[in-house]
C-alpha cells in the first residue's frame, strides 16, 4: 500500500538558545549582526551578515526602538547593505534586518541605531578618492 504525505510547513522558535525558523527542510537563523552608520544629512547605510539559504532580505526601520514601520521591500539574496534616504537629520533611527526564504521571514536581527547628520563621512562610497585626498 502506498501512502502519500502532504508536505507541512512549520514555524518553530526555540527559547533562550537562539532564534531560528524552519521552512521546507531548511533552517533560517536570524541575521548574525547588523550595523547602521550615518551616510549624510538624511541618510543611513545599514550593513549585515548573510544567512545561509536566504533568498532575500528586508531592512526595517523606525524612529522608536522596537517599532519598525518602514521597509524598502525585498532585497536580493546577495545584498549585504542598504542605504536609507529621506530621513530627518539629527533624529535617531532604529534598524533591523530579516532574512527571507521563499516568502517566509526569519527572526528579526538585533537592533542598531544611527543618527543621520551633515558631517557624516561618506566612507562607504567604494571610491577611496572621496575619502583619502590625492596629491
Amino acid at each position: 500500500m502506498l501512502v502519500f504525505l502532504k508536505p507541512h510547513f512549520v514555524r518553530a522558535f526555540p527559547g533562550a538558545a537562539g532564534r531560528w525558523l524552519r521552512a521546507e527542510g531548511r533552517i533560517l537563523t536570524e541575521v548574525p549582526w547588523v550595523f547602521a552608520v550615518p551616510a549624510g544629512a538624511n541618510k543611513v547605510t545599514v550593513y549585515w551578515d548573510g544567512v545561509p539559504g536566504a533568498t532575500g532580505y528586508r531592512v526595517r526601520w523606525g524612529s522608536a526602538s522596537g517599532n519598525y514601520l518602514n521597509s524598502p521591500g525585498v532585497l536580493s539574496a546577495a545584498a549585504r547593505r542598504y542605504t536609507v534616504s529621506g530621513l530627518v537629520s539629527e533624529q535617531e533611527y532604529y534598524f533591523v534586518v530579516e532574512a527571507e526564504y521563499n516568502g517566509l521571514w526569519g527572526p528579526t536581527s538585533e537592533e542598531d541605531s544611527a543618527v543621520p547628520h551633515g558631517g557624516a563621512i561618506p566612507w562607504d562610497t567604494q571610491d577611496p578618492n572621496q575619502i583619502i585626498p590625492t596629491a
